[in-house]
């Protein structure tokens, strides 16, 4: 029953985040059979909402120019399938052929990979719908440019997509999986333990898919901007937050070196009372603070700039040896961190090295004390 519950409990959180896109389709779906029924005058416009929701399918996960190929591809292998039906009929033996030539076509016209999918997807269909009467071939055709229409008013005038919400909603697993690595990095070299340190790494390297994910929302949240009228004014935060996602990624790369290098000190002697560890749980609390930043909370910002700054001045107190080499590569990619953790905030590549020379010159402060 707990489990039950668990899993209903999480269904309705998939279902809450998807809910615009499940009210878009709900809504383009029979407004697309309405245009081919009765605009039109088509008696059964099968093809209209299917192109609607493969259109509104195509707009959340895909940048809107392969959002529209997918469309024309779907609309053009439906005309291409349904004249070659009535030229060489139907059957298992025609379906291979006829989506075999659709897709060839589709490549020879020059069309990307969607294109030609949603083409074959298209032709296959239609080889194994029955046709009802001769001139079935362009209203079939008419009706899937009827439901591109109408996923494409619903998801641009009535309910368009809301560009900072998918941004930052792609952007919590990157924040999450990446604090989770650097308090995995501080908790190997507390313990000394190599084999937290290696799944400090192998987390680290698993942290660049959801990064992928992010990058693509921020580009189709910034063209979204673009095109939907009354979401324009979120470009301009579209553009700083690129500046985020892409010190993320270099702050990833960072906890890749810095888990790599905890292995190997975990596993050749970790000096004891070094405290390097508290670095990384330092990086973490900023990463973790980046989420509030990204909402606008300018507390949040403060926080995960003294967290990065304190991560360096920490790392600059410990007496580390000058012929200690791995210790030293250790500190110095503590200081690069910080550096990429500030400019993921906001700041210039200027500011953020003065913020981290500053904490510089504070642990040496606090080495001589």
């Amino acid at each position: 029953m707990e489990r039950l519950l668990q899993r209903l409990q999480q269904g309705l959180t998939q279902v809450r985040a998807s809910a615009r896109p499940l009210l878009q389709a709900a809504i383009a779906a029979p407004i697309a059979w309405i245009l081919a029924h009765d605009l039109l005058g088509h008696a059964t416009p099968l093809f209209a909402p299917i192109s609607a929701m493969v259109a509104i399918g195509a707009t959340i996960a895909q940048p809107w120019q392969r959002a529209v190929e997918i469309v024309i591809g779907v609309a053009i292998g439906v005309a291409l399938a349904d004249g070659l039906t009535l030229l060489i009929g139907q059957g298992w033996w025609q379906i291979g052929v006829i989506v075999l030539l659709v897709m060839v076509t589709a490549i020879m016209v020059g069309g990307g990979a969607m294109f030609v999918q949603q083409a074959g997807v298209a032709a296959a269909l239609i080889a194994s719908i029955p046709s009802q009467d001769g001139v079935a071939s362009l209203h079939r055709f008419l009706d899937t440019l009827c439901g591109g229409l109408a996923a494409f008013v619903i998801t641009v005038l009535v309910l368009p997509v809301r560009p900072l919400e998918l941004a930052r909603r792609a952007a919590r697993p990157v924040l999450d999986e990446l604090g989770a690595t650097f308090e995995l990095i501080g908790k190997g070299l507390r313990r000394g333990d190599p084999a937290v340190a290696e799944q400090a790494l192998i987390q680290a390297r698993a942290t660049g898919d959801h990064w992928a994910r992010l990058e693509e929302a921020v580009g189709i949240g910034r063209q979204a901007a673009r095109i939907v009228p009354t979401r324009r004014h979120e470009e301009a935060v579209l553009v700083d937050l690129a500046q985020t996602v892409t010190q993320l990624d270099y702050a990833i790369r960072d906890a890749r070196i810095l888990a790599r290098v905890a292995w190997r000190l975990t596993e050749t002697g970790y000096p004891a009372g070094m405290r390097l560890d508290l670095c990384a749980r330092e990086f973490a609390r900023a990463v973790y603070a980046l989420e509030g930043h990204l909402d606008g909370e300018f507390d949040a910002t403060l926080a995960s700039r003294a967290a990065a700054a304190r991560a360096t001045r920490i790392a600059i107190a410990a007496p580390v040896h000058d012929e200690d080499l791995l210790m030293g590569h250790l500190v110095g990619q503590i200081r690069s961190t910080t550096v990429d953790l500030l400019r993921a905030t906001g700041l210039s590549r200027d500011e953020a090295l003065t913020v981290m020379l500053g904490a510089v010159e504070e642990g040496r402060g606090d080495s001589a004390e």
